[in-house]
């Protein structure tokens, strides 16, 4: 089994745009005590060990941290697991995919300007009960499998879900046409989260969370 660990400071960067790729496996993403990006990768396939890419274009910084053979199927008593925390203080755009398996990605302590998740087959849940001080647009494509989302209360929440076969609940919304749904501060928050889910085959749920009110980095690790 191999534990390795995977990290990067943000350098001069003002911004930072965020790409995760993993073939199979599970997938834990959550905001931390770190510059830009911690984790720890746990593996017994050698081909899985994913490559780390970093380069910093006009403010902007650019990280790719990406599964070297994501073709790779799993076969026998294999493990997979990237552990990943991101930056709470810097604005970034994240973009999180993985082929088959699980992932949490909870987004409420990462100052995330855009998000896009897309999973081929398995389970995701999406937590972003957070009291938003700016507005946010959340793409989730899923082939098949569960979607899970997290809902803050307190700013407008405005999901339209596209779906081929499947059964869509949503809670504390009201509907309007078809899978479009609002909440009750929509239209009359400054905030809009506005979250859009494709899903092939599986189910979507939506519900309502007790938010949190994001404290500051309490330090930072250069690395």
């Amino acid at each position: 089994m191999m534990e390795i660990p995977i990290m990067r400071s943000p350098q001069d960067a003002s911004s930072a745009e965020v790409v995760l790729e993993m073939g199979t496996g599970e997938l834990v993403v959550r905001g931390g005590d770190t510059d830009l990006m911690d984790g720890l990768v746990t593996s017994n396939v050698d081909a899985w060990t994913p490559r780390l890419s970093y380069i910093v274009d006009q403010g902007t910084g650019h990280l790719r941290c990406v599964q070297d053979d994501s073709s790779l199927l799993p076969f026998g008593d294999t493990r997979n697991e990237w552990e990943i925390e991101l930056a709470r203080d810097l604005p970034m755009q994240v973009h999180a995919s993985l082929g088959a398996g699980e992932s949490e990605i909870d987004l409420r302590r990462v100052d995330v300007r855009g998000v896009n998740i897309e999973l081929g087959v398995g389970e995701v849940l999406v937590n972003l009960a957070r009291a938003w001080t700016h507005s946010l647009d959340v793409h989730i494509d899923v082939g098949i499998g569960e979607v899970r989302v997290k809902l803050p209360q307190s700013v407008g929440v405005e999901v339209k879900v596209d779906t081929g076969l499947g059964d869509v609940q949503v809670h504390g919304l009201q509907q309007r046409d078809g899978h479009h749904y609002v909440n009750s501060a929509f239209g009359e928050s400054p905030v809009t989260l506005s979250i859009y889910v494709d899903l092939g085959i599986g189910e979507v749920r939506m519900d309502p969370a007790d938010e949190i009110v994001p404290e500051p980095a309490l330090y930072t690790v250069d690395v």
